[in-house]
């Protein structure tokens, strides 16, 4: 394992493969070291397989649905429009952006991570690119708003997996990620102070 680690993060790290390539090494890669220590029985490889589809079929057709209605956004001349009014309020930009990465937090709690993204990207990001901000920077903290919807109820897509896995009531559960909650808000808040936590890995890939 440790070996499929190294050689997924050092093929990202050196750009052998894309993000989804090395997403889909680590996958082929796990799956036989699996079946070389006969850990998977046949029935857990059918369910994955099952799971993977459904999941695969959600992320599609919430993609279509996304690209779509951007197409649309994007005729109108709204989200261009939306990002100037934005940009020339009399507001400082760091305002700007605190308040649109703490919009993230409750509409996170509706709306399931990928939806969300592809749903406001198009408004947000050319706000961020106006104002200045390093798209690398940005992207690393919708990555982590878009893990912290995952725990943050009613949604939590997390939280019912853990549940249906453990069997722990659902509202233990809720009870459990209030730690988890705490450290997600740190991080980001270290994020938004110290930029170069998150860009300093990049900058020595270039």
């Amino acid at each position: 394992m440790v070996a499929l680690f190294i050689l997924v993060i050092a093929g990202l790290y050196f750009g052998f493969f894309a993000p989804s390539e090395a997403g889909t090494i680590g996958a082929f890669g796990a799956l036989v070291i699996a079946l070389v220590r006969r850990r998977m029985p046949w029935t857990s490889f059918l369910t994955a397989l099952l799971e993977t589809a459904r999941t695969s079929c959600f992320i599609l057709i919430t993609l279509v649905g996304a690209m779509l209605f951007n197409t649309f956004l994007t005729m109108t001349g709204l989200p261009q429009a939306v990002s100037q009014w934005i940009t020339t309020l009399p507001v400082p930009p760091f305002v700007t952006l605190i308040i649109i990465l703490f919009f993230y937090i409750p509409l996170g709690m509706l709306i399931e991570g990928m939806a969300m993204l592809l749903l406001t990207i198009p408004f947000v990001f050319p706000i961020i690119q106006g104002f200045g901000y390093d798209p690398v920077w940005f992207g690393v903290l919708m990555c982590v708003l878009v893990e912290f919807s995952l725990i943050s109820p009613p949604v939590a897509i997390n939280l019912y997996v853990v549940q249906g896995v453990t069997k722990v009531p659902l509202h233990e559960v809720a009870r459990g990620i209030v730690p988890f909650i705490a450290a997600y808000l740190f991080c980001l808040v270290l994020l938004i102070i110290f930029p170069q936590i998150s860009l300093f890995l990049p900058g020595t890939m270039k």
